[in-house]
């Protein structure tokens, strides 16, 4: 299936184990609740930042969007609308969990493990970053691949991923999406054309606020990939720079099929 147009702080503790088996049922993970101390109060003030700064950016791409398509394209520019309150209702949800504390630090790294079909969660990922004409991203996947994860927690590393192929890619140019089965895990790959990673700055990549050299010099906390790598982990699943170059860069988010137990990550 092909589609045009459809889309770092310091590591914190969670006690548990450190993959859930999948279940058909909800089940959450939690972080064991405590007071946080200064140093994790400013690893929250951290993720709240990020966690706020994604569904802007969102919002901003998709309002642009709707404004370009003001007296041409009523279909889409309402779309573009309706995606844009989305990500208010998601800012909200989030804001209305910052006026209890203690539930924001018991719940600000959890992930609710179920089984769900990933298409729906890339195509909808996909839509909220398409830029109309200006940026075409193709999808290649199977019609189904049922996973074991938490959908919500995948679509935020899926904007996260998203957010930085379009942020570090020339304006025009496309970007690419696929999804495929290997084994007991899915792989969901984001490609772009961007400015790629240099090889002796890979391995610091997911680090706590650490930034490439060639991307400094665009606005960004360096927190996106470390928080997209927990909570890939946190699933049973894992995050990577798979391939990358000066003709840019593809990372690959790994799940386990809902038919298995959660693998262990790789390096």
């Amino acid at each position: 299936m092909t589609a045009r147009s459809l889309g770092v702080l310091p590591t914190i503790a969670i006690a548990g184990p450190a993959h859930a088996p999948v279940a058909e049922v909800d089940r959450p993970v939690a972080a064991p609740a405590s007071r946080p101390a200064p140093a994790q109060q400013s690893d929250l003030f951290a993720i709240v930042v990020h966690e706020l700064r994604q569904p802007l950016t969102v919002m901003r791409g998709q309002l642009q969007l709707g404004q370009r398509q003001i007296g041409k394209d009523q279909t889409r520019e309402r779309e573009a609308m309706a995606l844009a309150i989305a990500q208010v209702d998601r800012m909200d949800k989030l804001l209305t969990a910052l006026l209890d504390a203690g539930t924001f630090v018991e719940n600000g790294l959890d992930v609710r493990i179920t089984t769900f079909d990933v298409l729906p969660v890339v195509t909808r990922a996909i839509a909220r970053h398409e830029e109309g004409s200006a940026r075409s991203i193709n999808l290649r996947s199977p019609q189904t691949v049922r996973v074991g994860g938490d959908p919500e927690r995948t679509a935020e590393i899926l904007d996260n991923l998203l957010g930085n192929a379009r942020k570090y890619s020339p304006a025009n140019a496309p970007l690419d999406v696929s999804v495929a089965v290997f084994g007991t895990m899915a792989q969901i790959s984001v490609s772009d054309h961007g400015v790629g990673v240099p090889v002796a700055e890979r391995a610091r990549l997911f680090t706590p606020f650490y930034r490439a050299s060639t991307t400094r010099h665009i606005p960004g906390t360096g927190l996106g990939l470390h928080l997209s790598k927990r909570f890939a982990e946190r699933q049973g699943g894992r995050l990577w720079l798979s391939a990358s170059s000066p003709a840019g860069s593809t990372f690959t988010l790994e799940l386990p099929l809902a038919t298995t137990s959660p693998a262990h990550p790789g390096p």
